[in-house]
């Protein structure tokens, strides 16, 4: 038996959403500062994540890919996507905050993959063959499958 479905209007999804990207765009954190000698609070944008978006919905990850897939809410959830998206591959391009898990985040949330080609063009090879031409080398072999 399915769940019942959290939400029926993408009016209430996108809202929740813009609160979410809201919330991590004027994240505050207390820091000591030692010219204030005390706390003092500090404007520090959270990054966006699939897992914060989902958190945000009242759901999992898995169950936010999900309402991506009904028509209803494809276009809201495919923006908070490709926003949070953009987000990563931002930090990827901050050398300072570049991360391995910034990697992970892209391939496993986003689809991307790490290739490598590989373009190679061999022309004149001669085969080593002790000494030997390919013609007495094939001439050896068919008197080995002989005996």
């Amino acid at each position: 038996m399915a769940r019942p479905t959290l939400y029926t209007n993408p009016e209430e999804v996108e809202s929740i959403i813009d609160e979410y990207f809201t919330y991590c765009d004027n994240r505050i954190q207390q820091v000591y500062s030692a010219k204030a000698d005390g706390v003092i609070e500090v404007l520090d944008p959270a990054p966006y994540t699939m897992a914060g978006l989902a958190y945000a919905l009242g759901m999992d990850r898995r169950s936010l890919l999900n309402y991506s897939k009904k028509e209803q809410f494809f276009p809201t959830i495919k923006r908070a996507r490709e926003r949070v998206e953009r987000d990563v591959e931002e930090r990827m391009n901050d050398k300072g905050r570049f991360t391995v898990g910034l990697i992970f985040n892209a391939k496993n949330n986003f689809g991307w993959v790490e290739k490598t080609e590989l373009n190679a063009r061999v022309e004149n090879v001669t085969p080593i063959l002790g000494g030997k031409s390919a013609e007495d080398v094939t001439d050896d072999i068919t008197e080995d499958q002989g005996r």
